[in-house]
């Protein structure tokens, strides 16, 4: 199924804009215990400190003229309260491929993407998150969701 946005105002219908969700995919997942299961079960009870990482981006497809890569790369690091011992440490990057028609700015293009790209992308890496860290034996990770227009306006402030 292919997911179609319009972006910005109603222009005429020969200069729509349109994002076409292209597909999706899991780039890279890494998890690691740092501590074996019984190290674990003698520092209970845990209260956990976590460290959360958040970086997407935007980049344009090689070969392919109107096709971007959105790429959200989440990671989270469990540390007990004094996070003297780490726990555990997992990382996804979460790919969305992205088809643009119409005409549209590279800076607005990149924000649209950034954005909106986040947004849909987001969530998958939320579970696969959540996912991993209950097979594994500890509390499934429930990240918060988020507001990528926010970490756009950060991400633009810090370039």
């Amino acid at each position: 199924m292919v997911n179609k946005k319009e972006v910005g105002a109603s222009p005429p219908a020969d200069n729509r804009i349109q994002i076409n969700d292209v597909g999706q995919y899991i780039k890279s997942l890494s998890f690691e215990v740092k501590k074996s299961r019984s190290e674990v079960l003698k520092l209970r009870p845990i209260e956990p400190q976590f460290e959360y990482r958040l970086s997407p981006r935007v980049e344009k497809c090689e070969g392919e003229a109107s096709e971007y890569e959105v790429i959200v790369d989440v990671g989270v690091t469990l540390f007990t309260k004094d996070k003297k011992d780490e726990l555990f440490n997992v990382r996804i990057e979460q790919v969305g491929v992205f088809k643009v028609d119409g005409g549209i700015a590279a800076e607005e293009m990149e924000k649209v993407l950034f954005i909106h790209g986040s947004t849909m992308l987001f969530p998958f890496a939320r579970s696969e998150i959540a996912s991993i860290t209950m097979k594994s034996g500890f509390t499934p990770v429930m990240m918060e969701l988020v507001d990528f227009s926010k970490v756009y306006e950060m991400y633009k402030n810090n370039r």
